[in-house]
C-alpha cells in the first residue's frame, strides 16, 4: 500500500513538471477539429466559442491551417478544402502544412463532428497549461540567477501570463499605410452613414466600422424611436442590420418601423389603419433588417452576433437597451462591475466581428431634478464609467420640451429634438437640430421653428 502511494506520490511530481506540461499535447483531437471545420458549416462557429487563437494548437501545420480557416470565417466566406488550400497557396505555405494531401486526411479522419466542443476544450486547455508551463519554466531559470532583477522578473511574468491568454497579431506601418491607401482609392471609409446630414458631418461619414457607440437619454427623449431610425436609414444605404429589442416585444418594433417608413400615425398603425400600397412602395428594405426581442445574456449575444457576420455578413447591430443584457456577474456583484464587463465585452465583439454596435443607456435620474439645465452630460451616464471610456461615441437625444422649455435661443422648439455629441473620439462634438414627429417617430433633417 505504501509502495502505491509513493508511485503516485512520483507521478503527481512528474505531471507537475513544467517541461512535461509544456510538451503535453492532443495532436489527434487537433486534426478532429481541423476536419470537422472542413466539414460542417457550423463547426467553426462553435470552434471559435472556445478557441481563443490558432496558438492554442500544438503542431505549427494545424496551426497555420487554423488561422486560415479563421480569416475565412471572419471574412464571412465558405470554409472548405478548396478554399483553404487556395488561400495557403497564396501566402506560399501550402507545402510547408503537408500539402493538399495533408488537408484532404483532415476530412477522411473525421467519424463524426458531434463532440466537437468537449474536443475544442480539451484542446484550449492543453494551449494553456502549455503556454502557462512556458512561462513558469522562464521564470524558474530566471531565479536560479542570483543577480537578476525580482522587480523586473515579477513584471516579466505577469507579462507572460497575459500573453498566454491569446496570441498578438502585429502590423508594420508600411502594412497600416498600404491599407489606408487602399480604402482611400477606393473610397471606402468603412463607416456606416446615419443618413442625417449635419450629424455625419460631424461623424467623419459616419458610424465608422468596428466600433462601439452608446446612444443615451432619460425615458421620454426618443432612444428607442432614433435607433429605430438609424436601423432603417442604414437598410436604405444597403446595410444589414439586426435589432436586438430586449425591452419592447419585435411587434411594437415593428408598428414603429411602419410609422417611420409611412410617416402614419402610430395610433393609426397599431388599429392597422395603414395605406398598404403606400407601405409595400417602401419594402425594398426589409430584407436587410432583423429584429429578434430573446432574453440574451451578453455571451449569448456574443455568440448570435457571430453567427449573424458569419452566414448573414451583418454590418450593424442594435441593442435596446444594455442594462437589459443579462450576465454571469448578475448577483454576483454590484450594477456597476456588471455594466463594465457588458461594455468591455461589446467593445471586444464590435472590434472581432468587424461590425458597429449601437447601444442605448440610461442616464442618471439626477438629470431630471438637475435645476437650470437639463441638457445631459458624459457623467450622466447610468451604472458605469466603462461606458464613456469603451464608446467611440456618445449620442444624446434631447427634446426641451419634454421639460416645458418651449423656446430656446434660437426660437421655438416645438417639435425639436437636438442630438448632442457628447462624445467623438475621431472628431468634434456638438449638438445637430433634428425635427421629430412625437406620433409618428420619425426624426428628420432641417429642423425649421
Amino acid at each position: 500500500m505504501n509502495k502505491m502511494k509513493n508511485n503516485f506520490k512520483i507521478k503527481k511530481k512528474v505531471l507537475a513538471d513544467p517541461e512535461v506540461i509544456a510538451n503535453n499535447s492532443a495532436v489527434d483531437l487537433e486534426v478532429t477539429i481541423l476536419g470537422a471545420i472542413l466539414m460542417e458549416k457550423n463547426a467553426m462557429l462553435e470552434v471559435t466559442t472556445i478557441i481563443s487563437s490558432p496558438s492554442t494548437f500544438s503542431s505549427e501545420a494545424n496551426r497555420i491551417i487554423y488561422r486560415s480557416c479563421l480569416e475565412l470565417f471572419r471574412s464571412a466566406q465558405c470554409i472548405d478544402t478548396r478554399l483553404v488550400c487556395e488561400k495557403l497557396r497564396k501566402k506560399g505555405k501550402l507545402k510547408r502544412v503537408g500539402g493538399v494531401a495533408y488537408i484532404a486526411s483532415l476530412v477522411d479522419s473525421i467519424a463524426s463532428t458531434s463532440h466537437i466542443k468537449d474536443h475544442a476544450r480539451v484542446v484550449e486547455d492543453l494551449g494553456v497549461r502549455r503556454r502557462l508551463a512556458k512561462a513558469s519554466k522562464t521564470l524558474l531559470e530566471a531565479m536560479k540567477d542570483s543577480s537578476m532583477d525580482t522587480g523586473k522578473s515579477v513584471a516579466d511574468m505577469e507579462e507572460a501570463l497575459t500573453n498566454s491568454q491569446a496570441e498578438t497579431t502585429h502590423y508594420t506601418c508600411e502594412e497600416l499605410l498600404e491599407q489606408y491607401i487602399a480604402r482611400a482609392e477606393t473610397k471606402n471609409t468603412s463607416s456606416v452613414p446615419t443618413s442625417y446630414k449635419e450629424l455625419d458631418e460631424f461623424l467623419n461619414g459616419g458610424l465608422e466600422n468596428s466600433t462601439f457607440n452608446i446612444v443615451a437619454g432619460r425615458p421620454g427623449m426618443g432612444k428607442t424611436s432614433f435607433l429605430v431610425n438609424l436601423l432603417y436609414n442604414m437598410a436604405k444605404c444597403g446595410k444589414k442590420a439586426c435589432f436586438f429589442s430586449l425591452e419592447m416585444t419585435k411587434e411594437k418594433i415593428t408598428e414603429r418601423l411602419i410609422s417611420i417608413m409611412t410617416g402614419i400615425d402610430g395610433s393609426e398603425v397599431q388599429r392597422g389603419d395603414v395605406d398598404w400600397n403606400e407601405f409595400y412602395s417602401k419594402t425594398e428594405v426589409l430584407p436587410q433588417l432583423m429584429v429578434d426581442d430573446s432574453s440574451y445574456s451578453i455571451d449569448e449575444l456574443y455568440t448570435k452576433v457571430r453567427w449573424l457576420k458569419h452566414y448573414h455578413g451583418i454590418d450593424v447591430i442594435f441593442i435596446d437597451h444594455i442594462s437589459c443584457l443579462r450576465d454571469e456577474l448578475r448577483g454576483q456583484t454590484n450594477q456597476t462591475h456588471r455594466i463594465t464587463h457588458i461594455s468591455h465585452k461589446l467593445k471586444q465583439l464590435a472590434k472581432e466581428c468587424e461590425v458597429v454596435i449601437i447601444a442605448a443607456s440610461q442616464l442618471n435620474r439626477g438629470v431630471d431634478s438637475r435645476i437650470g439645465n437639463k441638457k445631459p452630460m458624459l457623467s450622466d451616464l447610468r451604472d458605469s464609467g466603462a461606458l464613456e471610456q469603451d464608446a467611440n461615441i456618445v449620442l444624446f437625444p434631447f427634446r426641451p420640451q419634454y421639460y416645458g422649455i418651449l423656446e430656446d435661443e434660437e426660437g421655438s422648439t416645438d417639435g425639436l429634438a437636438e442630438i448632442i455629441i457628447g462624445k467623438n473620439r475621431n472628431g468634434r462634438t456638438g449638438t445637430v437640430r433634428l425635427e421629430y414627429g412625437v406620433t409618428t417617430y420619425r426624426f428628420k433633417d432641417n429642423y425649421t421653428t
